[in-house]
């Protein structure tokens, strides 16, 4: 960056710390990935408190957890199971219901 005389804006740097934020810690992939639609979502920076995170971060986990247990079911993955997902929600969930204080 500092082989350019063009000053950067900040926002381009801020929106692409959240776009790797959101994509490893919320909606993490097996495979790398990042949904396409994260970077318009990123690139409003003023819009991101409109969304209701906590739902879809719970919907994307709980959608990941239905395909393993749906692999499970037809013999697939005997070994191995792999979850997509926020799976930091799920261990807190864990905890809070199973663990005693």
């Amino acid at each position: 960056m500092r082989k350019h005389k063009k000053k950067i804006p900040c926002s381009h740097f801020c929106s692409l710390y959240l776009l790797v934020g959101i994509s490893e810690m919320l909606f993490p992939k097996r495979s790398g990935k990042v949904f396409p639609v994260m970077f318009n979502i990123v690139d409003n920076l003023s819009g991101l408190g409109s969304y209701c995170w906590g739902s879809v971060v719970y919907r994307f986990l709980l959608r990941s957890l239905c395909k393993a247990s749906e692999g499970l079911k037809k013999g697939k993955g005997i070994s191995n199971v792999y979850v997509d997902g926020c799976v930091y929600m799920l261990q807190v969930w864990f905890f809070e219901l199973f663990v005693p204080p």
